[in-house]
């Protein structure tokens, strides 16, 4: 996989690396839900797009991935944040948080990941 996602105290990160797929994003979506499953309470994410080179993603991709979550309810509300400091990876960002408009997911994107996880750690 050209992510690596791992579980944190504050968040859940997802730091994808290479060319990004329709495929990746699925995969993410069922491990996503997994951990969503086993905990009382739905994580915030963090989504760091800074370490991809490109992106082989359609917007039928995109949208279905995004209809796919909001179908799924949520134990709770959660914060989502989309690093993306290059303009390819700022227009990926905007077109997820454009099409995502679950009412329990906010999602901000930022240049950097210190805004991000300041974002993410605030109350």
């Amino acid at each position: 996989m050209p992510y690596q996602l791992t579980e944190e105290a504050a968040f859940v990160r997802v730091v994808f690396f290479d060319d990004m797929t329709g495929h990746d994003l699925r995969s993410l979506a069922d491990l996503v839900a997994a951990i969503e499953r086993e905990r009382a309470v739905a994580p915030n994410r963090l989504t760091d797009l800074s370490q991809i080179t490109g992106a082989q993603l359609t917007y039928t991709e995109v949208f279905d991935f995004v209809e796919h979550r909001k179908r799924q309810q949520l134990a709770n509300s959660v914060k989502s944040a989309i690093v993306a400091p290059r303009p390819v990876q700022l227009g990926f960002a905007r077109m997820f948080q454009t099409l995502n408009d679950h009412p329990q997911i906010e999602i901000q994107i930022f240049p950097t990941l210190a805004a991000a996880e300041a974002w993410l750690t605030s109350a």
